[in-house]
């Protein structure tokens, strides 16, 4: 956001816009559908809120702290398209990092955001990650996969198994076991 503030800045002082140039956020209404779906989507990640107040210590204030953070974010996207309309005016492109200039910040924006996209979508996930958990942990088969894979890998397909595939199961199950072990042993000693 401070590098379309700063663009912002540079265009007013050297004269290359105009306030009163600048018309609303659209100049007919069939780009209305396509402003509410950015504004939508600037919630992106509603999911989390779930997770979040089942994580809370004091559930009691979940509401009016997702209230406030809301308000706050709103806010936030509110003045961050506002600068990008008044920097790029009817010139603005769908994504504001596509205006700026091509220079090291614009590629320090993109690669910014791109880490970001990268490293919240597991934690978008997790919800779902946590629905689909909680329905197989109720499951009897899942038990016996989840403690020894090799073992029921073994056990279903081991007659039609190769010489090196069933070593190499026996492998993962002596590998987990020992890792599983060195892991206790490390714990108890404090290592």
């Amino acid at each position: 956001m401070a590098i379309v503030v700063k663009e912002d800045i540079d265009k007013v002082i050297s004269g290359e816009f105009r306030f009163g140039d600048r018309t609303a956020i659209t100049s007919s209404i069939g780009g209305l559908p396509f402003a509410g779906g950015m504004a939508v989507f600037c919630f992106e990640g509603f999911g989390m809120t779930l997770s979040l107040e089942a994580s809370m210590k004091e559930k009691g204030g979940f509401a009016s702290l997702l209230a406030k953070t809301f308000s706050g974010i709103t806010l936030l996207y509110v003045l961050f398209g506002f600068s990008g309309y008044m920097a790029y005016g009817d010139e603005t492109k769908d994504i504001i990092t596509l205006n700026l200039p091509h220079n090291w910040s614009t590629i320090a924006v993109q690669v910014g955001l791109c880490l970001g996209l990268t490293f919240t979508f597991p934690i978008m996930a997790h919800p779902i990650h946590e629905i689909v958990e909680g329905k197989l942990r109720n499951s009897e088969w899942i038990r016996k996969v989840s403690y020894k894979e090799a073992t029921f890998h073994l056990k279903l397909f081991g007659s039609s198994l190769r010489f090196w595939q069933k070593a190499l199961d026996y492998v993962f199950l002596i590998g987990g076991l020992l890792l599983a072990a060195h892991g206790t042993y490390n714990s108890i000693v404090g290592f």
